[in-house]
Protein backbone atom coordinates (compact mmCIF):
# COMPACT_ATOMS: atom_id res chain seq x y z
CA UNK A 1 0.00 0.00 0.00
CA UNK A 2 1.53 3.31 -1.07
CA UNK A 3 1.30 6.62 0.77
CA UNK A 4 0.28 8.69 -2.27
CA UNK A 5 -2.55 6.91 -4.05
CA UNK A 6 -5.77 5.05 -3.47
CA UNK A 7 -5.53 1.27 -3.57
CA UNK A 8 -8.14 -1.43 -4.12
CA UNK A 9 -7.40 -4.34 -1.80
CA UNK A 10 -9.18 -7.50 -0.67
CA UNK A 11 -9.78 -7.62 3.07
CA UNK A 12 -7.41 -10.59 3.35
CA UNK A 13 -4.61 -8.11 2.57
CA UNK A 14 -5.62 -6.04 5.61
CA UNK A 15 -6.60 -8.66 8.18
CA UNK A 16 -5.67 -12.17 9.20
CA UNK A 17 -7.69 -14.27 11.64
CA UNK A 18 -6.31 -14.78 15.12
CA UNK A 19 -7.55 -17.56 17.41
CA UNK A 20 -5.58 -16.94 20.59
CA UNK A 21 -7.35 -18.28 23.70
CA UNK A 22 -6.54 -19.11 27.31
CA UNK A 23 -7.00 -15.66 28.93
CA UNK A 24 -10.23 -16.08 30.98
CA UNK A 25 -9.15 -13.28 33.36
CA UNK A 26 -9.57 -10.63 30.64
CA UNK A 27 -12.80 -8.57 30.54
CA UNK A 28 -15.65 -9.78 28.38
CA UNK A 29 -16.34 -7.72 25.26
CA UNK A 30 -19.44 -7.52 23.07
CA UNK A 31 -20.07 -6.30 19.53
CA UNK A 32 -23.04 -3.97 18.99
CA UNK A 33 -24.52 -2.86 15.72
CA UNK A 34 -24.64 0.78 16.78
CA UNK A 35 -21.51 0.90 18.96
CA UNK A 36 -18.96 -1.56 17.67
CA UNK A 37 -16.78 -3.34 20.25
CA UNK A 38 -17.62 -2.41 23.86
CA UNK A 39 -17.05 -3.78 27.36
CA UNK A 40 -19.82 -6.14 28.39
CA UNK A 41 -19.66 -5.28 32.11
CA UNK A 42 -22.23 -2.78 33.26
CA UNK A 43 -24.59 -3.20 30.29
CA UNK A 44 -28.19 -4.26 30.88
CA UNK A 45 -29.10 -4.93 27.24
CA UNK A 46 -27.18 -8.13 26.54
CA UNK A 47 -29.24 -11.27 27.11
CA UNK A 48 -26.60 -13.78 25.96
CA UNK A 49 -25.19 -15.86 28.80
CA UNK A 50 -21.39 -16.25 28.83
CA UNK A 51 -20.04 -19.78 28.71
CA UNK A 52 -19.01 -21.53 31.91
CA UNK A 53 -15.45 -21.99 30.62
CA UNK A 54 -14.00 -18.68 29.42
CA UNK A 55 -10.63 -20.23 28.60
CA UNK A 56 -11.96 -21.03 25.11
CA UNK A 57 -12.92 -17.38 24.47
CA UNK A 58 -10.84 -15.55 21.87
CA UNK A 59 -8.41 -12.84 22.89
CA UNK A 60 -8.94 -9.37 21.41
CA UNK A 61 -6.14 -6.80 21.38
CA UNK A 62 -6.40 -3.06 20.62
CA UNK A 63 -6.64 -2.60 16.85
CA UNK A 64 -8.15 -6.05 16.22
CA UNK A 65 -11.23 -6.34 14.05
CA UNK A 66 -14.05 -8.33 15.71
CA UNK A 67 -17.03 -9.73 13.80
CA UNK A 68 -20.19 -11.39 15.01
CA UNK A 69 -20.33 -13.63 11.96
CA UNK A 70 -24.05 -14.34 12.40
CA UNK A 71 -24.89 -10.63 12.55
CA UNK A 72 -22.22 -9.05 10.36
CA UNK A 73 -24.93 -8.45 7.77
CA UNK A 74 -26.59 -6.17 10.36
CA UNK A 75 -23.39 -4.23 11.03
CA UNK A 76 -22.23 -6.08 14.16
CA UNK A 77 -18.49 -5.64 13.72
CA UNK A 78 -15.84 -3.12 14.65
CA UNK A 79 -12.20 -2.40 15.44
CA UNK A 80 -11.55 -2.75 19.16
CA UNK A 81 -9.87 -0.03 21.21
CA UNK A 82 -9.43 -2.34 24.21
CA UNK A 83 -8.12 -5.72 25.26
CA UNK A 84 -10.54 -8.46 26.24
CA UNK A 85 -12.16 -11.73 25.18
CA UNK A 86 -15.15 -12.61 23.01
CA UNK A 87 -17.20 -15.72 22.32
CA UNK A 88 -15.60 -18.42 20.15
CA UNK A 89 -18.48 -17.78 17.73
CA UNK A 90 -16.86 -14.46 16.76
CA UNK A 91 -14.07 -13.83 14.27
CA UNK A 92 -11.06 -11.94 15.69
CA UNK A 93 -8.70 -10.48 13.08
CA UNK A 94 -5.26 -8.92 13.40
CA UNK A 95 -4.40 -5.98 11.14
CA UNK A 96 -1.48 -7.04 8.92
CA UNK A 97 -1.15 -4.02 6.60
CA UNK A 98 -0.36 -0.40 7.35
CA UNK A 99 -3.46 1.69 7.91
CA UNK A 100 -5.34 3.89 10.37
CA UNK A 101 -7.47 1.58 12.59
CA UNK A 102 -10.07 4.31 13.19
CA UNK A 103 -10.56 4.77 9.45
CA UNK A 104 -10.85 1.02 8.90
CA UNK A 105 -13.43 0.86 11.69
CA UNK A 106 -15.64 3.42 9.96
CA UNK A 107 -15.04 1.92 6.52
CA UNK A 108 -15.95 -1.63 7.50
CA UNK A 109 -19.13 -0.43 9.24
CA UNK A 110 -20.29 1.66 6.26
CA UNK A 111 -23.62 0.77 4.67
CA UNK A 112 -22.24 -0.32 1.25
CA UNK A 113 -20.02 -2.89 2.95
CA UNK A 114 -22.81 -4.02 5.29
CA UNK A 115 -24.89 -4.64 2.17
CA UNK A 116 -22.03 -6.71 0.77
CA UNK A 117 -21.86 -8.79 3.93
CA UNK A 118 -25.56 -9.54 3.52
CA UNK A 119 -25.09 -10.69 -0.06
CA UNK A 120 -22.32 -13.09 0.99
CA UNK A 121 -23.96 -14.49 4.12
CA UNK A 122 -25.37 -18.01 3.96
CA UNK A 123 -28.47 -19.47 5.55
CA UNK A 124 -32.12 -20.37 5.09
CA UNK A 125 -33.51 -17.24 6.75
CA UNK A 126 -32.01 -13.97 8.05
CA UNK A 127 -32.02 -15.13 11.69
CA UNK A 128 -29.73 -17.99 10.61
CA UNK A 129 -27.45 -16.14 8.20
CA UNK A 130 -23.75 -16.73 8.70
CA UNK A 131 -20.88 -14.92 6.98
CA UNK A 132 -18.12 -17.41 6.02
CA UNK A 133 -14.57 -16.16 6.50
CA UNK A 134 -13.68 -17.19 2.95
CA UNK A 135 -16.36 -14.83 1.68
CA UNK A 136 -15.45 -11.93 3.96
CA UNK A 137 -11.74 -12.06 3.15
CA UNK A 138 -12.36 -11.67 -0.61
CA UNK A 139 -14.35 -8.43 -0.34
CA UNK A 140 -12.46 -5.56 -1.98
CA UNK A 141 -12.25 -2.07 -0.51
CA UNK A 142 -10.76 1.25 -1.60
CA UNK A 143 -8.02 2.49 0.72
CA UNK A 144 -6.80 6.12 0.49
CA UNK A 145 -3.33 7.37 1.49
CA UNK A 146 -2.60 7.24 5.21
CA UNK A 147 -2.83 11.01 5.66
CA UNK A 148 -6.28 10.94 4.07
CA UNK A 149 -7.35 8.04 6.24
CA UNK A 150 -6.43 10.00 9.36
CA UNK A 151 -8.22 13.14 8.16
CA UNK A 152 -11.39 11.14 7.41
CA UNK A 153 -11.16 9.35 10.76
CA UNK A 154 -10.73 12.65 12.64
CA UNK A 155 -13.81 14.10 10.96
CA UNK A 156 -15.96 11.00 11.54
CA UNK A 157 -14.80 10.65 15.14
CA UNK A 158 -15.87 14.24 15.85
CA UNK A 159 -19.23 13.89 14.09
CA UNK A 160 -20.10 10.51 15.60
CA UNK A 161 -19.12 11.78 19.06
CA UNK A 162 -21.59 14.65 18.66
CA UNK A 163 -24.32 12.27 17.47
CA UNK A 164 -23.55 9.78 20.24
CA UNK A 165 -23.91 12.56 22.82
CA UNK A 166 -27.38 13.36 21.50
CA UNK A 167 -28.31 9.68 21.53
CA UNK A 168 -27.07 9.35 25.11
CA UNK A 169 -29.28 12.27 26.19
CA UNK A 170 -32.31 10.57 24.64
CA UNK A 171 -31.43 7.27 26.26
CA UNK A 172 -31.21 9.01 29.62
CA UNK A 173 -34.64 10.47 28.99
CA UNK A 174 -35.93 6.95 28.33
CA UNK A 175 -34.45 5.80 31.65
CA UNK A 176 -36.14 8.67 33.49
CA UNK A 177 -39.47 7.88 31.84
CA UNK A 178 -39.17 4.23 32.83
CA UNK A 179 -38.41 5.24 36.40
CA UNK A 180 -41.46 7.51 36.35
CA UNK A 181 -43.57 4.64 35.01
CA UNK A 182 -42.58 2.33 37.85
CA UNK A 183 -43.13 5.08 40.44
CA UNK A 184 -46.60 5.81 39.05
CA UNK A 185 -47.57 2.13 39.15
CA UNK A 186 -46.15 1.70 42.66
CA UNK A 187 -48.13 4.65 43.97
CA UNK A 188 -51.36 3.48 42.33
CA UNK A 189 -51.26 -0.09 43.61
CA UNK A 190 -50.33 1.44 46.96
CA UNK A 191 -48.69 -1.28 49.00
CA UNK A 192 -45.30 -2.48 50.20
CA UNK A 193 -44.42 -6.13 50.04
CA UNK A 194 -41.36 -5.81 52.26
CA UNK A 195 -43.19 -4.97 55.47
CA UNK A 196 -46.55 -6.39 54.41
CA UNK A 197 -48.30 -3.04 54.90
CA UNK A 198 -51.01 -2.06 52.46
CA UNK A 199 -52.40 1.45 52.21
CA UNK A 200 -56.15 1.67 52.07
CA UNK A 201 -56.65 -1.96 53.17
CA UNK A 202 -58.12 -2.54 56.58
CA UNK A 203 -55.90 -4.55 58.95
CA UNK A 204 -53.30 -5.13 56.24
CA UNK A 205 -55.17 -8.03 54.66
CA UNK A 206 -53.40 -9.89 51.90
CA UNK A 207 -53.47 -13.13 49.98
CA UNK A 208 -50.71 -15.14 48.33
CA UNK A 209 -50.54 -14.76 44.57
CA UNK A 210 -50.97 -18.50 44.02
CA UNK A 211 -54.58 -18.21 45.21
CA UNK A 212 -55.55 -15.76 42.47
CA UNK A 213 -53.21 -16.97 39.71
CA UNK A 214 -51.49 -20.15 38.57
CA UNK A 215 -47.72 -19.76 38.37
CA UNK A 216 -45.96 -21.54 35.47
CA UNK A 217 -48.95 -23.79 34.69
CA UNK A 218 -48.59 -26.89 32.51
CA UNK A 219 -49.64 -26.15 28.93
CA UNK A 220 -50.49 -29.26 26.91
CA UNK A 221 -52.36 -27.22 24.32
CA UNK A 222 -49.81 -27.92 21.55
CA UNK A 223 -51.76 -31.08 20.79
CA UNK A 224 -54.65 -28.87 19.69
CA UNK A 225 -52.49 -27.20 17.04
CA UNK A 226 -51.72 -30.18 14.80
CA UNK A 227 -52.87 -28.18 11.78
CA UNK A 228 -50.38 -25.37 12.47
CA UNK A 229 -46.94 -25.98 10.95
CA UNK A 230 -45.51 -22.96 12.76
CA UNK A 231 -46.45 -21.14 15.94
CA UNK A 232 -45.49 -17.73 17.37
CA UNK A 233 -42.12 -17.68 19.13
CA UNK A 234 -41.41 -14.90 21.63
CA UNK A 235 -37.74 -14.16 22.42
CA UNK A 236 -36.84 -12.57 25.74
CA UNK A 237 -36.08 -9.15 24.25
CA UNK A 238 -39.59 -9.03 22.76
CA UNK A 239 -40.96 -9.07 26.31
CA UNK A 240 -38.44 -6.62 27.76
CA UNK A 241 -38.62 -3.91 25.09
CA UNK A 242 -42.28 -3.22 24.62
CA UNK A 243 -45.68 -2.80 26.15
CA UNK A 244 -47.16 -5.21 23.61
CA UNK A 245 -45.67 -8.36 22.16
CA UNK A 246 -44.32 -8.62 18.64
CA UNK A 247 -45.88 -11.95 17.65
CA UNK A 248 -44.65 -11.92 14.04
CA UNK A 249 -41.84 -14.43 14.62
CA UNK A 250 -42.53 -18.08 13.92
CA UNK A 251 -40.86 -21.40 14.58
CA UNK A 252 -41.84 -24.91 13.48
CA UNK A 253 -44.09 -26.56 16.05
CA UNK A 254 -41.86 -29.62 16.31
CA UNK A 255 -38.86 -27.39 17.13
CA UNK A 256 -40.43 -25.95 20.29
CA UNK A 257 -42.39 -28.92 21.62
CA UNK A 258 -39.73 -29.51 24.26
CA UNK A 259 -37.27 -27.28 26.07
CA UNK A 260 -39.30 -24.08 25.76
CA UNK A 261 -41.80 -22.15 27.85
CA UNK A 262 -45.34 -22.41 26.52
CA UNK A 263 -48.06 -19.91 27.23
CA UNK A 264 -51.46 -18.97 25.94
CA UNK A 265 -53.56 -15.91 25.21
CA UNK A 266 -53.93 -13.53 28.19
CA UNK A 267 -51.12 -15.08 30.25
CA UNK A 268 -48.78 -12.59 31.96
CA UNK A 269 -45.10 -12.99 31.05
CA UNK A 270 -42.47 -12.01 33.63
CA UNK A 271 -38.72 -12.11 32.86
CA UNK A 272 -36.88 -13.99 35.59
CA UNK A 273 -33.20 -13.54 34.78
CA UNK A 274 -30.98 -10.58 35.60
CA UNK A 275 -30.77 -7.98 34.23
CA UNK A 276 -34.08 -8.40 32.39
CA UNK A 277 -36.08 -8.79 35.59
CA UNK A 278 -35.07 -5.31 36.72
CA UNK A 279 -35.90 -3.95 33.25
CA UNK A 280 -39.45 -5.04 34.10
CA UNK A 281 -41.36 -5.03 30.87
CA UNK A 282 -43.96 -7.51 32.07
CA UNK A 283 -46.58 -8.00 29.34
CA UNK A 284 -49.88 -9.76 28.69
CA UNK A 285 -49.74 -12.22 25.81
CA UNK A 286 -52.23 -11.06 23.18
CA UNK A 287 -52.79 -11.62 19.47
CA UNK A 288 -51.45 -15.19 19.43
CA UNK A 289 -52.37 -17.17 16.35
CA UNK A 290 -53.97 -20.38 17.58
CA UNK A 291 -54.08 -18.93 21.09
CA UNK A 292 -50.70 -20.30 22.17
CA UNK A 293 -47.01 -19.48 21.73
CA UNK A 294 -43.57 -20.63 22.82
CA UNK A 295 -40.77 -18.61 24.34
CA UNK A 296 -37.53 -18.75 26.22
CA UNK A 297 -37.33 -20.67 29.50
CA UNK A 298 -36.21 -17.38 31.07
CA UNK A 299 -39.88 -16.37 31.44
CA UNK A 300 -42.29 -16.97 34.29
CA UNK A 301 -45.91 -17.45 33.21
CA UNK A 302 -48.68 -16.09 35.44
CA UNK A 303 -52.21 -17.23 34.53
CA UNK A 304 -54.74 -15.10 36.40
CA UNK A 305 -57.90 -16.79 37.65
CA UNK A 306 -61.38 -15.43 36.73
CA UNK A 307 -61.95 -13.70 40.08
CA UNK A 308 -59.07 -11.22 39.52
CA UNK A 309 -58.28 -8.63 36.87
CA UNK A 310 -55.18 -9.66 34.88
CA UNK A 311 -54.27 -6.02 34.11
CA UNK A 312 -54.27 -5.20 37.81
CA UNK A 313 -52.13 -8.26 38.59
CA UNK A 314 -49.74 -7.26 35.84
CA UNK A 315 -49.34 -3.83 37.42
CA UNK A 316 -48.71 -5.43 40.82
CA UNK A 317 -45.90 -7.35 39.11
CA UNK A 318 -44.49 -4.08 37.77
CA UNK A 319 -44.28 -2.22 41.07
CA UNK A 320 -41.04 -1.21 42.76
CA UNK A 321 -41.83 -3.32 45.81
CA UNK A 322 -42.23 -6.41 43.64
CA UNK A 323 -38.96 -5.65 41.86
CA UNK A 324 -37.00 -4.97 45.05
CA UNK A 325 -38.24 -8.06 46.85
CA UNK A 326 -37.85 -10.18 43.72
CA UNK A 327 -34.27 -9.04 43.24
CA UNK A 328 -33.51 -9.92 46.87
CA UNK A 329 -34.95 -13.42 46.34
CA UNK A 330 -32.84 -14.23 43.27
CA UNK A 331 -30.71 -17.34 43.27
CA UNK A 332 -27.81 -18.36 41.04
CA UNK A 333 -24.44 -17.00 40.03
CA UNK A 334 -23.68 -13.28 39.82
CA UNK A 335 -24.94 -11.69 36.62
CA UNK A 336 -27.24 -14.61 35.84
CA UNK A 337 -29.43 -14.84 38.93
CA UNK A 338 -33.06 -15.81 38.54
CA UNK A 339 -36.26 -15.09 40.44
CA UNK A 340 -37.55 -18.47 41.70
CA UNK A 341 -41.16 -19.35 41.06
CA UNK A 342 -41.60 -19.82 44.83
CA UNK A 343 -41.26 -16.05 45.18
CA UNK A 344 -44.20 -15.54 42.85
CA UNK A 345 -46.29 -18.32 44.40
CA UNK A 346 -45.82 -16.96 47.93
CA UNK A 347 -46.01 -13.29 47.03
CA UNK A 348 -48.53 -11.56 49.29
CA UNK A 349 -50.75 -9.15 47.35
CA UNK A 350 -53.50 -6.84 48.61
CA UNK A 351 -57.07 -8.03 48.89
CA UNK A 352 -58.89 -5.58 46.63
CA UNK A 353 -62.43 -5.88 45.31
CA UNK A 354 -62.61 -6.69 41.59
CA UNK A 355 -64.29 -3.36 40.79
CA UNK A 356 -61.45 -1.48 42.49
CA UNK A 357 -58.89 -3.64 40.65
CA UNK A 358 -60.47 -2.67 37.34
CA UNK A 359 -60.59 1.01 38.29
CA UNK A 360 -56.89 1.02 39.20
CA UNK A 361 -56.06 -0.84 35.98
CA UNK A 362 -58.11 1.62 33.89
CA UNK A 363 -56.28 4.55 35.48
CA UNK A 364 -52.86 3.01 34.92
CA UNK A 365 -53.71 2.02 31.35
CA UNK A 366 -54.44 5.64 30.55
CA UNK A 367 -51.39 7.04 32.37
CA UNK A 368 -48.84 4.49 31.16
CA UNK A 369 -50.06 4.70 27.56
CA UNK A 370 -48.81 8.30 27.43
CA UNK A 371 -45.47 7.40 29.04
CA UNK A 372 -45.03 4.37 26.76
CA UNK A 373 -45.65 6.55 23.70
CA UNK A 374 -42.88 8.92 24.82
CA UNK A 375 -40.54 6.01 25.51
CA UNK A 376 -41.23 4.56 22.06
CA UNK A 377 -40.59 7.92 20.39
CA UNK A 378 -37.29 8.52 22.18
CA UNK A 379 -36.22 4.91 21.62
CA UNK A 380 -36.82 5.15 17.88
CA UNK A 381 -34.82 8.35 17.55
CA UNK A 382 -32.02 6.99 19.75
CA UNK A 383 -31.42 3.85 17.67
Amino acid sequence: MTDHQWNVLPLKALYRRRETTGRPELPLLSVYRDLGVVAREGRDDNWNKPGDDLSAYRVVRPGDLVLNKMKTWQGSLGVSAMEGIVSPAYFVCKQVARGEPRFLHHLLRSQPLINEYGKRSKGIRPSQWDLPWDEFREIKVQIPPLVTQRAIADYLDAETARIDALIEKKRRMVELLREKRIALISEAVGYKIANRSYSGIQNGEGVRLRYIATINPPTPEFVLLASHAEIPFIPLEAVCFGNRLDVSRRRPKFAVETGYTRFREQDILVPKITPTFQANRTVIAEGLEGGIAAGTTELHVVRVKPDADRRYVRYLLSSKSFLDEGEASMIGVAGQKRVPDEYLRNLIVPVVEIDQQRAIADYLDAETTHIDALIARYTRTAD
